[in-house]
């Protein structure tokens, strides 16, 4: 892997300008080129080569929590072993509303976990901390943007039919919901628009030789030190950055992929010096587990049954 891969899987995943998860599904290999300064065939190319390598699985589908009033939060903290961060991390696979699980070099664990509310967040992590030793853990709330459009029930069938293949053919999605290409075309790009969903590449942490990959967490002062300080640690380690967390107001976590642990340190001592940074850790990542394909299948196959009170491409909205 090379910097030129990096940004074609960045292009992919993040919506680099508005500093979140990339939303647009429909975007070309030819817009992509353009972005990252290659040809199209280029980029297909790399593409294929890296589903070859086996670095890139597939694409997933996530779906906005907001659109189900979920909010999320990350929680960080360290097991006492690596056969009890084994276990913890079987236990969250099992756990409803997890959007993904980062195992991180040593026995530290994070994951991204959606709720409702305090008291469904306090079930849903039970299970986790009556089995980890240590008592301590870092918890960071995450914003998705609000989705302010009511979804009628043809757009939930839409979204349900991307969920494992974000990038499939409106022709493809018109003969498989029976409406024409144009409504389907029409309703993605109103959904892309409202960030309804974001596409996220299923990448093997495991698979990719000779670089690192690195999530550095960021707790910053303020808000107002948060932008410029970002901004100028993302214009300065542009071709390794991959992808950063739905942000809080004073605080960020983002991901680069670099070449070896030498660059690591230095752009640690870098973030350290960044007017605005309160403090700040760095940790490799051995496997980031995505389970989006699944996260709100429940709520999803709900929206997708037409009641009396929804209806389908009449345009007449499902209930919010």
């Amino acid at each position: 892997m090379d910097d030129l891969d990096i940004k074609i899987l960045r292009e992919f995943i993040t919506d680099v300008p508005n500093r979140c998860l990339q939303p647009d599904v429909t975007k070309s290999y030819i817009a992509i080129s353009k972005n990252v300064g290659t040809t199209e065939d280029t980029v297909k190319n790399r593409v294929d080569k890296m589903c070859e390598n086996g670095i890139l699985r597939g694409w997933k589908l996530g779906v906005n929590p907001t659109l189900f009033r979920y909010r999320t939060d990350f929680f960080y903290f360290s097991t006492s072993s690596y056969n009890e961060k084994d276990k913890v991390i079987e236990k969250l696979k099992s756990i409803s509303g997890v959007l993904w699980i980062v195992d991180y070099l040593g026995t530290f664990v994070g994951v991204l976990i959606s709720s409702r509310d305090e008291k469904m967040l306090e079930r849903k992590m039970l299970p986790i901390f009556s089995v980890i030793s240590s008592k301590s853990f870092v918890r960071v709330s995450n914003q998705f943007p609000e989705v302010k459009k009511c979804l009628t029930t043809t757009d939930w069938k839409l979204i349900r039919s991307l969920m494992n293949d974000p990038r499939k053919k409106y022709s493809d999605i018109s003969n498989e919901l029976g409406i024409s290409s144009r409504m389907a075309r029409r309703k993605l790009k109103t959904m892309i628009e409202e960030h309804a969903f974001f596409m996220f590449p299923d990448i093997n942490v495991r698979k990719i030789e000779g670089r690192v990959v690195v999530t550095y967490a960021i707790f910053y002062s303020d808000d107002v030190g948060k932008k410029e300080s970002e901004k100028n640690l993302l214009t300065k380690f542009r071709n390794y950055f991959l992808v950063a967390l739905p942000p809080e107001n004073a605080y960020a976590a983002y991901t680069f992929i670099l070449p070896n642990l030498s660059i690591a340190d230095r752009i640690m001592e870098y973030v350290n010096a960044l007017n605005g940074v309160r403090t700040s850790t760095m940790r490799p990542i051995v496997d980031f587990i995505n389970l989006l394909d699944r996260t709100f299948n429940k709520e999803i196959r709900q929206k997708t049954v037409v009641t009396p009170l929804s209806h389908s491409a009449s345009g007449h909205p499902n209930r919010c």
